[in-house]
């Protein structure tokens, strides 16, 4: 048995109160008010931004909800990845939002909510370029959203 010093007791200490800290942190709402508006976010989310009408009026707030996968979904699978996520999956406009305002989020081309209209075998999918039509057989990214 090894002998117990004061310093490797501090030393714990100090460990665990960094350890509490960084939980308590991670577990507050963050409360963005904006024009009369408050958006809490939840642990992890990540607000997007406003979505407008072509009037510039407010439509609703994009956020970004903490769930992330790494896997790989075709278009159904990323709309029922996002619904089991407990949001949905963001529109072209909304993913516009989440690349300008939550940076790193998305990484890889990701599926939008939208079916393409001249061809419902196809789907929207967000690029770094902006959106682009692809078969919704194809496999890409998934982010679920809510809006308030």
């Amino acid at each position: 048995m090894s002998l117990i010093t004061i310093e490797t007791i501090e030393a714990k200490q100090t460990e665990l109160g960094a350890l509490i800290q960084k939980f308590k942190e991670q577990s507050q709402v963050k409360v963005i008010k904006i024009e009369g508006r408050t958006i809490e976010l939840r642990p992890g989310e990540c607000y997007a931004g406003a979505k407008l009408d072509e009037h510039g009026n407010h439509l609703h707030d994009v956020i970004v909800l903490a769930a992330r996968s790494e896997e790989s979904y075709t278009f159904d699978g990323a709309q029922q990845w996002a619904k089991a996520a407990g949001g949905d999956a963001p529109s072209p406009e909304e993913c516009a939002l989440i690349k300008a305002n939550c940076p790193g989020l998305i990484t890889r081309w990701t599926w939008t909510n939208k079916t393409h209209e001249e061809n419902a075998s196809y789907a929207w999918c967000f690029t770094s370029n902006g959106t682009a039509g692809r078969p919704k057989s194809a496999e890409g990214g998934a982010l679920a959203v809510r809006r308030s």
